[in-house]
């Protein structure tokens, strides 16, 4: 009875983080006279895992701040910066079906369209539930969001919600099909997202396909996603592509080499009814179109229906063992132009040192080079990671 009675008590398995990091910019965001602005801010996460043998829930709590936003942290009672990021329940049905209801941050798969934005400090979190099916060789799986709430909501001065039109609701079923082919491995991954925001009366779905096939020295991956809708005067027809072929020569130091390119299709012209601009929906674009965050952000892709080509040479070295280096090369050009199709260069460094099992440091410099000579823009940073 003792022995059953300890099998069938809970287990606790805390977790904790803390990610403080100092950012230097320069004229950032197209205007030079901005100047330069450096601060610091953390991430301190603390939470963790309860569970039996079917079921666990996670609870993390964040708290997100820049240093010396408080000027004197005595007269500050209002924890502004603390937030419930994670808050999830799991049951296992069976060995292959599982469901997960409540706070999510979960990404999907190269997160192309659907991200936890983790360079934020805050992250992204995303409210509903998720179905997945695990097979041995196919995995699927469904999620429904409540991206937002237009009910009109005000707990603060009332216990009642009133009717309303404006919610915001994300439904997406993607599958992973694995298999072995040629002597490398191959994934194919489908998915099709359906949208639709009644504030901004758009109903919009987005769907491909993504996967790779890879070897010991070899990697060749794409993306490939149409998009198809309405808002409330225009048809969208939309789409993107990405090939990308990486090689990782057998030298010492296991370097990398890769080619990339990136299409996004653009809107030549916006009185035609014909929505043409692809949209990146919650993709993670830094890590596609620069970390500077210039294109996607302030020009080019969906920020000025201008779209994008992004070819890219990616070049990554490990001199030591616990030291990685990255570059990256970027030529942006508007897909359909407003003016001139040539838009920048961007140069794209960092480096990351393993200090210990769970301590790493992150640095890094960025580039930008604009055709118009406008003024270059810099962008520095250095990251403490401690995971526990």
């Amino acid at each position: 009875m003792v022995a059953t009675a300890l099998a069938e008590a809970p287990l606790w398995i805390p977790e904790a983080q803390y990610r403080p990091r100092w950012e230097l910019d320069t004229g950032r965001d197209g205007d030079p006279d901005n100047g330069v602005v450096s601060y610091v801010t953390h991430r301190a996460r603390l939470g963790g895992s309860l569970s039996t043998q079917d079921v666990s829930f996670r609870f993390v709590l964040n708290d997100v701040r820049t240093f010396g936003e408080e000027a004197d942290t005595r007269k500050d009672f209002s924890a502004d910066g603390l937030d419930v990021p994670i808050a999830e329940l799991d049951w296992r049905v069976t060995d292959r079906v599982s469901v997960q209801v409540g706070r999510m941050q979960r990404s999907i798969y190269n997160e192309r369209l659907f991200a936890i934005a983790n360079w934020r400090q805050p992250g992204r979190s995303f409210d509903g539930a998720r179905v997945a099916w695990i097979g041995d060789a196919v995995t699927i799986e469904a999620r429904g969001l409540l991206i937002r709430e237009g009910d009109d909501v005000d707990f603060g001065t009332r216990d009642q919600v009133f009717q309303d039109e404006a919610d915001g609701v994300l439904l997406f079923l993607t599958a992973d099909i694995a298999a072995d082919i040629a002597a490398g491995a191959l994934q194919i991954r489908p998915l099709v997202f359906v949208n639709q925001d009644q504030a901004l009366d758009l109903f919009r779905v987005t769907g491909g396909v993504t996967g790779f096939w890879e070897t010991d020295r070899i990697r060749l991956e794409y993306d490939v996603y149409g998009q198809t809708g309405q808002t409330e005067d225009d048809r969208i027809r939309a789409g993107m592509a990405h090939v990308a072929a990486t090689l990782t020569p057998a030298l010492r130091g296991a370097p990398t080499i890769a080619l990339w390119y990136d299409i996004l299709s653009g809107d030549g012209d916006a009185d035609d009814g014909v929505f043409s601009t692809f949209n990146t929906l919650y993709g993670a674009n830094h890590k596609y179109y620069g970390t500077i965050d210039m294109v996607t952000f302030f020009v080019g892709g969906p920020r000025d229906g201008q779209g994008l080509h992004d070819p890219a040479l990616k070049l990554g070295f490990a001199p030591a063992k616990r030291l990685t280096i990255k570059l990256d090369i970027h030529g942006f050009f508007a897909a359909a132009p407003i003016d001139d199709s040539f838009f920048a260069v961007e140069t794209d460094a960092s480096l990351g040192v393993a200090l210990a099992e769970r301590l790493k440091l992150y640095g890094g410099a960025s580039l930008w080079l604009p055709a118009d000579r406008s003024g270059n823009e810099g962008f520095v940073y250095t990251m403490l990671d401690a995971r526990l």
